[in-house]
């Protein structure tokens, strides 16, 4: 077995897939790893960046959507393609009973019922290999007293709507 492993070259990327490599090839498995720039990897649809196009065997990179999961990345209907070249799908998965437990998940406000469809939704995406987790991101922030966050949207972490942030005296 061979195949192309491409993510970025930061170097706990880098880290991964050396220590990926050296084990699978205790086994026999090839396992090229393909240290691309950020801003290729990542890049546009229109630009034929390789997560976008799916022009990838595997592809190596962080998630982590908070407070809420982003759970357009398991629809279907949202791979990148020519007619919809800004789909959230880079995993450019279609299978419809994860797209309907996805889309059971988005038909409810009650947080306990959202919570349960998600964790079902988790377990099968780990029964079925689709996304192999290889460690956690810590999300360390730190702020002043003086700093104000601002309103965070359900589908937002801390960082985005930063034009709601100010400074006090």
């Amino acid at each position: 077995m061979s195949f192309n492993f491409e993510t970025t070259t930061s170097p706990i990327r880098i880290d991964i897939a050396t220590a990926a490599q050296a084990d699978l090839a205790k086994i026999g498995v090839e396992f090229t790893p393909i240290h691309t720039p950020a801003g290729t990897f990542f890049g546009q649809y229109v630009d034929g960046g390789p997560l976008t196009t799916g022009n990838y065997d595997m592809g190596g990179y962080t998630t982590g959507f908070y407070p809420d999961p982003y759970t357009n990345s398991y629809k279907c209907e949202e791979i990148p393609t020519a007619e919809n070249p800004s789909g959230n799908n880079w995993y450019h998965l279609c299978d419809p009973a994860l797209s309907d437990l996805i889309e059971s998940s988005l038909a409810t406000v009650d947080p306990a019922e959202r919570k349960a469809i998600l964790d079902e939704a988790q377990a099968y995406i780990a029964e079925n290999y689709y996304v192999i987790m290889m460690y956690a991101r810590a999300n360390v922030m730190g702020s002043t007293p003086r700093f104000q966050f601002g309103a965070s949207g359900g589908d937002s972490h801390m960082f985005w709507q930063a034009e709601t942030w100010d400074v006090t005296e």
